[in-house]
């Protein structure tokens, strides 16, 4: 039986709500512009990943580039043709409005003249956004390259094909949470490619298959059968994701399994035509639904369906499967605990999908301070994500003044209440926070009552532990 759509997560970006991530952007501070890694869709895919981030970190407006003959694809195209662009999270024009704003010839070449322009090698480097070292977990024995180093206040960075990997790897800095967000809910495919997705998907049956991705001339029968046979249950339904043009290759396979192709989902269904472009992205899409994924190795194709099941809560096997490997029990693990790491683009980690914030326990013990609500006021104000901190006051004062407090109905706030005749010092005070208040937040800082705060300040601190 097929499962309701209203049960499924494949509509993944529809459920986040991470416009606090973006409290501290404006767009102000110039424009970011890029010719994309001269690779493969999903080189072009990581390279706009990354020029997001940089304007995000580095609060410019992001040029989105020009038609172009991309890699492997059919006639011209741009980036709006595959992806959402309607709202970026980040402010964003066109290569033709940012041109005739600029007035600047329509030509990358001339344009990269007015620009300062980066190409340094950023799979050998990491691209550090702090002013404190990057730590060797995270190097994983590149070079680093400073930021400050590299951008002044140049009203125009443009980087020179040279954005390739996976931006949790690449770039440094205390907002990564921040990034992991707003790529997860912004950089996604055209709503319509989600739903021919998905009319492909109800054929076959939500969950109910298995899938794998094998990239042309790239494997031997003998290992792809044992990975099939180790963890694809013989009998079962299997979709191949191939680009191999003869699908007769494939028989041996069809004896053990019911195999299905995309040519045969879309001679069942007969639908409206679909871009060819845009048929490996469908084929991404379909796998992300299957009940367990086996990729390709070295594949950025099948690292990003790991990546996008990640997003996806209600698939349960996210563990990373690759076919012709004799090891197939591997777990996703961390990007920071990779020992056999070999570059920022070979494969996705499970913390690109885990961005859940920790949270943050601010004690704040007040003895009669006026200053006490606006402490609290610029403690939620000025934080990256309000949403994940809890303030535990203890407020020594007049009942007057607690009830005061209390009318500010401030979100994320716990309050205790003595009177200030009754209070046995400061001390006391904050034992009392920590023995009602604190819930085991991963984070616990105590502050005096009359305390202004910087902007970002719960990255920055987190970032410097």
């Amino acid at each position: 039986m097929q499962k309701a759509i209203n049960t499924s997560d494949f509509f993944y970006f529809k459920k986040w709500d991470f416009t606090d991530s973006l409290k501290f952007y404006d767009g102000s501070s110039g424009y970011v512009l890029f010719d994309p890694w001269p690779g493969g869709f999903n080189n072009i895919r990581m390279s706009f990943e990354l020029a997001y981030c940089i304007a995000f970190l580095e609060n410019r407006i992001l040029i989105l580039p020009p038609d172009y003959e991309m890699y492997l694809s059919e006639g011209y195209s741009n980036l709006s043709d595959y992806f959402n662009t309607d709202n970026l999270g980040v402010y964003h024009q066109s290569f033709k409005d940012f041109c005739l704003n600029e007035q600047v010839p329509l030509d990358l070449n001339e344009v990269k003249k007015v620009s300062h322009t980066l190409n340094f090698d950023i799979v050998a480097n990491v691209l550090n956004f702090e002013f404190t070292p990057v730590p060797d977990k995270f190097k994983k024995g590149r070079s680093v390259i400073n930021k400050h180093h590299i951008f002044k206040n140049e009203k125009i960075l443009f980087f020179d094909k040279n954005l390739l990997g996976n931006f949790y790897q690449t770039l440094y800095t205390s907002k990564l949470a921040a990034l992991k967000k707003n790529i997860a809910k912004n950089i996604r495919y055209r709503d319509e490619i989600f739903e021919i997705a998905w009319s492909f998907i109800k054929q076959i049956g939500d969950q109910e298959f298995y899938s794998i991705h094998i990239r042309r001339n790239d494997f031997q029968y003998h290992d792809l059968f044992i990975s099939c046979e180790r963890i694809v249950p013989l009998d079962a339904t299997l979709y191949i994701a191939t680009d191999h043009k003869k699908l007769s290759f494939f028989k041996p396979l069809q004896k053990k399994y019911k195999v299905i192709f995309y040519d045969n989902l879309v001679s069942e269904s007969n639908p409206l035509e679909i871009p060819k472009n845009w048929i490996p992205l469908v084929e991404q899409l379909i796998c992300t639904r299957s009940i367990r994924f086996v990729g390709m190795k070295l594949s950025t194709l099948s690292s990003y369906i790991f990546r996008l099941r990640g997003y996806m809560n209600d698939i349960t096997d996210k563990n990373y499967y690759l076919n012709g490997e004799r090891k197939l029990d591997e777990n996703q693990i961390p990007f920071l605990e990779e020992q056999r790491f070999k570059a920022n683009w070979e494969r996705e980690y499970k913390c690109a999908w885990d961005f859940k914030s920790k949270g943050i326990f601010v004690s704040i013990a007040s003895y009669s301070d006026k200053q006490l609500i606006p402490t609290i006021t610029s403690a939620l104000r000025e934080a990256a994500d309000p949403s994940r901190i809890t303030i535990g006051v203890h407020i020594q004062d007049t009942w007057e003044n607690y009830q005061e407090l209390l009318k500010e109905q401030i979100p994320n706030v716990k309050i205790l209440y003595s009177k200030k005749e009754e209070s046995n010092g400061v001390s006391w005070a904050r034992n009392k926070i920590k023995e009602k208040l604190f819930e085991d937040e991963s984070y616990y800082l105590q502050i005096d009552s009359h305390t202004r705060f910087k902007e970002n300040w719960d990255n920055i601190l987190i970032h410097q532990q």
